[in-house]
């Protein structure tokens, strides 16, 4: 269940999220573009995008997780998790 996509962005709780990204982002790679970097981060956890990937392209999570720490990971220019 999601906002209609004239709301779905500015929603409190979404914005708090955004701002936090965007803040942490620029202590990490302080000359990207952080507000899209953000954003683009964020999509990637979205449910539809979840929910197509997982049930309709039967792709199993452990990709999905594999997929976001590789993302993170060249964006901040940071190793891996632990």
């Amino acid at each position: 269940a999601e906002p209609c996509p004239d709301r779905r962005f500015v929603l409190p709780p979404r914005q708090l999220r955004y701002r936090h990204v965007v803040m942490l982002l620029r202590q990490a790679v302080p000359d990207a573009d952080c507000e899209l970097l953000a954003q683009t981060l964020m999509s990637y956890l979205e449910p539809a995008l979840i929910f197509h990937l997982t049930r309709q392209c039967h792709m199993p999570m452990e990709r999905l997780q594999a997929g976001w720490y590789d993302l993170v990971a060249r964006v901040t220019g940071t190793a891996g998790p632990c």
